[in-house]
């Protein structure tokens, strides 16, 4: 989905615009918005995309009719099934003092001089991501734990009768 100045209102007079629905369609997406995102007293334009390739019968999509931008606003529903989350293990990451200290010495010890031999700044920032990402799953695993209300970390600005609500 996007703001992607393709005005879909446009599809059979705009070359550039048949041509980019077109390709969308032949990928096996759908379009779900089909009236006008952006309205003036004299024109009307279909500029805010938003495809899928998972047509859901129950889905609900549509147009928020509102002046508080230029555009309208556009969602998309997916109805879910309810699922007890007090029985699914989370997976998160610890940040212990091990941890911290484990990739610090994986950077200690990783050469990085071949990062500045990359002429392509893209490259070598792809590079050192690549490298960044490595450091952060070998310090930092995932570890499975079961949510427990009584030991989530409460926030300043939630008042007492919010935690209430929550709970």
């Amino acid at each position: 989905m996007g703001d992607c100045n393709n005005d879909l209102l446009k599809y059979n007079s705009h070359e550039k615009t048949t041509e980019y629905v077109d390709n969308l369609f032949s990928h096996g997406f759908m379009s779900l918005i089909y009236y006008p995102t952006r309205v003036t007293h004299s024109t009307a334009t279909l500029l805010d995309d938003m495809y899928t390739n998972n047509v859901c019968l129950n889905s609900k999509s549509g147009i928020i009719v509102t002046d508080v931008a230029d555009h309208f606003g556009t969602f998309h529903v997916i109805p879910r099934k309810s699922i007890n989350y007090s029985n699914v293990p989370a997976e998160k990451c610890i940040h212990s003092d091990r941890n911290v200290n484990c990739i610090k010495t994986y950077f200690d010890e990783t050469d990085f001089k071949h990062l500045s031999e990359i002429e392509c700044s893209d490259e070598a920032f792809n590079s050192f991501i690549i490298l960044y990402n490595l450091a952060f799953e070998k310090s930092f695993p995932l570890t499975k734990t079961k949510a427990n209300r009584k030991y989530v970390k409460t926030e300043p600005w939630m008042m007492s009768n919010l935690i209430t609500s929550m709970n």
